[in-house]
């Protein structure tokens, strides 16, 4: 079986990364040969829409499974699209997660491990465009549309 972990460094030895769409690099791995590869997730910097990125990179790659710590709505919608399994574990190396989930001692998680509004990065922001659209105060509430708490206060735009 095919699966993709998400890892702090390209080496099974490495750290497993609990943040699937941030992570550093996907350790590909056939569970039943042990050949892997060490592939950089190029999608981690992206301001937005990082986990529906690696989980597309994923996709593409051909993993069954995925074995994280922290899977975004988004990101695990795409995931249950291309019938992907997803794991969470908390820590631990990327061979001891590959063992764990051999031995049948890690579950498939039941839903996202994350709400909608985590993210990373700024929300909120905005001007609003005449009904007190924007502002919030976001610090990481939402993907920078307006959606952080509190009512708006933008510029109201006289006729």
């Amino acid at each position: 079986m095919k699966m993709a972990i998400s890892a702090q460094r390209p080496s099974l030895d490495s750290e497993l990364d609990p943040r699937f769409g941030r992570c550093s690099y996907f350790i590909l791995i056939d569970s039943e040969t042990m050949e892997w590869d060490a592939l950089e997730n190029k999608d981690s910097a992206m301001p937005s829409g990082a986990g529906v990125g690696a989980a597309q990179f994923v996709a593409n790659q051909g993993a069954q499974v995925v074995i994280t710590g922290v899977v975004g709505p988004k990101a695990s919608q795409v995931l249950q699209a291309g019938n992907i399994r997803v794991v969470t574990v908390e820590g631990g190396t990327v061979g001891e997660a590959v063992e764990s989930f051999k031995n049948g001692t890690l579950q498939p998680a039941q839903e996202t491990t994350s709400t909608p509004q985590a993210g990373w990065g700024q929300g909120g922001g905005g001007r609003g465009m005449g009904r007190r659209q924007g502002g919030g105060m976001g610090r990481g509430m939402g993907r920078g549309k307006g959606g952080g708490m509190g009512g708006g206060g933008g510029r109201r735009k006289t006729p």
